[in-house]
């Protein structure tokens, strides 16, 4: 790894405080998609119209789990910037009770924490509804090649069944709603730690960024290619290369402050680059949508 200890150890606890949040809202949401899986084989052999109106059940959790994302963000840039060491409560299910609690710890405004809230529902509605698009298409896909092959309905529910195991709906592991909800609660937290960075008062102080993976077997190797490249904040290298850099992405960046010893740049290795289609910095793309820091944190 060319990233240094310090951003490791940094990432890592990062990294532990979006797993607490992240597994109960997983296997809440686990349960949920193996129960519309279930309704779906029901409704394929009773002839009934495809109904995935259940999957609005997913979309309550998902949003909140990024409001929490977003906020528990924001805190540790505030804490960092200050110098303080970062401690990340073990969090629940129970997310309105951890984004009172994490708000509270902001000075958050209220408003500006319910107009957060109504942006990132806006986007777990998307979320959602892209879901019920590919899994309407597939079930589609997988009756006309029943039909196409002559299958009675029973011989056919094979067919279904293999189609929603290839579309991540297995029921003994709903990859899909795991994928969903990991990635999008990554793309909030970069979008709160980019925007919290924002707030003038860590601004001033702020060099710029160190990108860190994990380190293990499975980074992939444009990621791997990132690791250890430094930045200042404002370089366009943070445009294109801002973590998330795909689907189930690990890494992250840490924040380097003025003064430190790592404030000079360090290029990335050759054929490091984001995924295609995560070429983007969430905190940007978000920016219009997001409350900014001025507004969230109360004077």
């Amino acid at each position: 790894m060319r990233s240094t200890p310090g951003a490791q150890r940094e990432a890592e606890a990062r990294w532990r405080a979006r797993e607490s949040i992240l597994r109960p809202t997983i296997r809440a949401a686990s349960g949920t998609a193996r129960r519309i899986r279930a309704e779906l084989v029901r409704g394929f052999l009773a002839g009934r119209e495809i109904n995935l109106r259940d999957l609005d059940a997913l979309r309550a959790p998902l949003s909140s789990l990024l409001v929490a994302s977003h906020l528990h963000s924001r805190l540790a840039a505030q804490r960092m910037a200050r110098g303080r060491e970062i401690r990340f409560d073990r969090l629940t299910d129970k997310y309105a009770t951890t984004i009172d609690r994490i708000a509270g710890q902001l000075d958050a405004n209220p408003q500006a924490v319910r107009d957060l809230a109504a942006q990132y529902d806006e986007q777990a509605r998307k979320t959602i509804d892209t879901l019920a698009q590919s899994l309407r298409g597939g079930m589609g896909e997988a009756s006309a090649e029943a039909v196409r092959q002559g299958l009675t309905t029973r011989s056919a529910l094979g067919v279904i069944r293999a189609k929603l195991d290839a579309l991540g709906l297995n029921p003994a592991s709903p990859r899909i709603i795991e994928t969903i909800y990991r990635t999008q609660s990554a793309v909030a937290f970069s979008a709160g730690q980019w925007n919290g960075n924002q707030d003038p008062a860590i601004d001033d102080i702020l060099w710029g960024y160190e990108y860190t993976t994990v380190g293990d077997d499975r980074v992939r190797p444009g990621h791997a290619a990132l690791d250890g490249t430094r930045a200042p904040k404002d370089d366009p290298i943070w445009r294109t290369i801002f973590p998330p850099c795909g689907w189930n992405c690990r890494c992250s960046v840490v924040e380097i402050f003025e003064g430190d010893s790592l404030t000079r740049r360090k290029a990335p290795l050759e054929g490091g680059q984001a995924d295609p289609g995560w070429g983007f910095n969430p905190g940007e793309v978000f920016r219009d949508a997001l409350p900014d820091s001025g507004a969230l944190v109360s004077r």
